[in-house]
């Protein structure tokens, strides 16, 4: 599911639009649910695609009521509403694509009118017509469910945490310093709702992560004999940007999200070690 700026079709994809009679009435789209605005039906290697074509508060409404709880105090839930339509607003591709954005975490989470609630709503009309900017521009507005006190830097994830010499090193974006680490002590008080991402225990065994650097890295170290995740984005209390692990046949050092999150399934790059 996608949802774009306006509803002219773009270029070298065949498409079909779906308009509804009652412009004031949602349309229903069995698999999914539904969505105010048209859907577009596009296709692309022989895979059918739904796209909804929404204004931006319409798309709203449908962001909000998912990416924060509707029983938060109404100022939270307009500072959501701003930073959805900012993160919107930055993705809209000109044309360029048949869609801005997925409806799933790789964007905003989106169920169309479905997931509309009268307290989400009313902050989004709050805050109609409203954006984040740096220099005159919508910003690029990253939120998470939790970030375990404390943010993690743009230049700090994904491929901006490059090697450098004998270990990984963050880059940031000159252009994006707004994204940078800053405590955030609220994330781990929060009781109501109780938030299961925000503080989390998980057990491994010395042979499960000898045998998750085999798999993930192709390095047999040996008997763990020490881990070292001093690295971190900020130090002693920030996320993990790499993590040592010293084995008796060999050592490595291995880049903190792809082997914390991907190799080991753990939630986030905020971890901390409990002797062993």
């Amino acid at each position: 599911m996608g949802q774009q700026r306006n509803a002219a079709p773009r270029a070298h994809r065949p498409s079909a639009a779906v308009i509804p009679l009652d412009p004031n009435q949602p349309l229903g789209f069995l698999e999914k649910g539904i969505y105010r605005g048209n859907l577009r039906f596009t296709s692309l290697g022989g895979t059918l695609r739904a796209i909804n074509v929404a204004t931006w508060d319409d798309y709203l409404r449908g962001v909000v009521p998912l990416e924060m709880p509707t029983t938060w105090h109404p100022e939270a839930l307009k500072a959501q509403a701003l930073a959805a339509r900012s993160y919107a607003y930055n993705s809209y591709k000109g044309g360029s694509t048949d869609y801005d954005v997925s409806d799933d975490q790789s964007d905003q989470c989106y169920g169309g009118s479905r997931v509309e609630v009268a307290s989400s709503n009313a902050a989004v009309t709050a805050t109609a017509g409203r954006l984040i900017t740096f220099n005159n521009a919508a910003i690029r507005a990253y939120f998470a469910s939790s970030n375990g006190g404390y943010t993690l830097p743009y230049g700090c994830f994904g491929n901006r945490v490059v090697r450098s010499g004998s270990s990984w090193v963050c880059t940031p974006d000159p252009a994006q310093p707004f994204l940078a680490a800053v405590p955030d002590p609220a994330d781990r008080a929060v009781n109501s709702p109780a938030n299961p991402r925000a503080s989390w225990t998980v057990t491994f065994t010395g042979s499960e992560i000898r045998n998750a650097v085999l798999r993930c890295n192709g390095v047999d170290i040996g008997t763990l004999q020490a881990v070292d995740l001093s690295n971190r984005s900020v130090p002693v209390v920030g996320h993990v940007i790499s993590v040592r692990l010293i084995g008796s046949f060999n050592s490595v050092d291995l880049q903190g999200e792809q082997f914390l999150k991907t190799c080991l399934a753990l939630r986030s790059t905020m971890v901390r070690l409990n002797p062993f």
